[in-house]
């Protein structure tokens, strides 16, 4: 009889924040006016470099800081672990961000502040080689 076992898992979580989109989307785009940003993954768009702590992002940080904490009460994290960047990436019609991993974080996340109808989806891929594996024991 065969067993299956899961052993290494992913999960993407979704939460829907209380903030005030118009505003941060304000200050997204005065970002864009005086920061020359900068080219990783986009192709097309802008790209910031990483933010500094602002009066209108804290209330972004802070509820990602509440996910966090609970993310870490869920999977059994005992240590403090903190947002440590964020930037902020604008598209227009055809730019987009290329396949990309975000190398030393334990958790890696994404937050929309507008989309426009049928703008296009974001997209996960599971790097890990092992999956092409198969063990087999008589």
């Amino acid at each position: 009889m065969m067993t299956f076992n899961y052993i290494f898992t992913n999960f993407i979580i979704e939460e829907n924040l209380d903030i005030d989109l118009d505003k941060l989307k304000i200050f997204c785009y005065n970002q864009r006016k005086v920061n020359l940003g900068r080219e990783i993954s986009n192709y097309g768009g802008w790209q910031s470099k990483d933010l500094l702590i602002t009066e209108e992002i804290l209330p972004l940080m802070q509820s990602v800081d509440t996910i966090l904490k609970n993310i870490h009460r869920y999977v059994g994290i005992t240590e403090n672990i903190k947002l440590d960047n964020m930037w902020i990436n604008i598209n227009q019609k055809s730019n987009f961000n290329t396949s990309h991993i975000h190398a030393g974080s334990l958790f890696s996340g994404v937050f929309y502040v507008s989309t426009p109808k049928n703008c296009g989806k974001i997209v996960f891929k599971n790097n890990n080689s092992f999956l092409w594996f198969m063990v087999y024991t008589p």
